[in-house]
């Protein structure tokens, strides 16, 4: 029997938040320390002792230490038989990337693009450290805003240079958002297509939140997790996106075969 190679495709990989401290720009740890406070919840919640013992106990308990040890990752591929993995940022232990950033592009406010931009580099920078461990092992996929094509194009061309060979994140569109600059078909994104087109970069989507919660519901809105997933392929295909860049390559990921469904109906 020829050997067989295993990858996964739907690896998770983050960090306890005071590692991804020390990956952003300095102008953006206070703002971050706020964040912290006020969006995790009253069990994980760090009072200014743990700030500075760096000691928050939900990573000292939960004991998946692969999602943030290289070494100790790599022993457990290993023992799976897992040969590569591509490997998305996690929140599965609150450990989100700064400021939130990941699946999903939340709603703008004021100064939010910047600290979006901000978590998305520092989570690349650590990301390509992790990566480093185990050269060609780990495929790290980059996240990107989409903002602002100019920071977006910087962004994929550094991931691309650091060894983030996985790819990028195309982040999720609320279901709430409208006007045509709102959708991936629209021209002010050509620059990131022609980038990732260029240098052989794959767009990533992953299962995430639609934004809306039905009444309150989140399971009824997790039910359109794989449905979010595709929702920029459809865009980019009836936009005419994969026509002026054949080369470009969509993966979506933990979508449940949404594609083979969408042809079957």
């Amino acid at each position: 029997m020829d050997r067989c190679m295993m990858i996964s495709q739907d690896c998770h990989a983050g960090a306890p938040w005071f590692v991804y401290r020390r990956f952003l720009d300095p102008q953006f740890r206070e703002d971050y320390d706020r964040w912290i406070s006020e969006n995790l919840d009253g069990a994980t919640a760090l009072d200014q002792r743990q700030l500075r013992e760096k000691k928050p106990f939900q990573f000292e308990t939960m004991g998946h230490l692969g999602n943030r040890d290289p070494a100790e990752r790599a022993r457990k591929l290993d023992r799976e038989g897992i040969a590569g993995e591509v490997v998305s940022c996690d929140r599965s232990q609150k450990n989100y990337p700064p400021f939130g950033v990941g699946f999903v592009l939340r709603e703008r406010k004021k100064g939010s693009c910047e600290r979006r931009l901000a978590g998305c580099r520092a989570h690349n920078r650590r990301l390509a450290e992790f990566c480093q461990s185990s050269k060609g092992r780990h495929a790290g996929v980059a996240l990107i805003t989409m903002d602002n094509p100019e920071d977006t194009v910087t962004e994929i061309r550094w991931a691309k240079e650091n060894g983030l060979f996985g790819g990028v994140m195309l982040p999720a569109r609320q279901l709430l958002t409208d006007g045509a600059e709102a959708f991936w078909q629209h021209p002010r994104f050509e620059p990131a297509w022609q980038v990732c087109e260029k240098r052989d970069v794959p767009l990533n989507t992953h299962a995430s939140s639609s934004g809306v919660i039905y009444g309150g519901s989140r399971l009824a809105g997790s039910a359109e997790n794989a449905w979010t997933a595709f929702r920029p392929f459809w865009h980019m295909l009836w936009g005419g996106v994969f026509e002026r860049h054949p080369k470009l390559r969509f993966c979506p990921t933990e979508s449940g075969g949404m594609l083979a469904l969408w042809f079957n109906t």
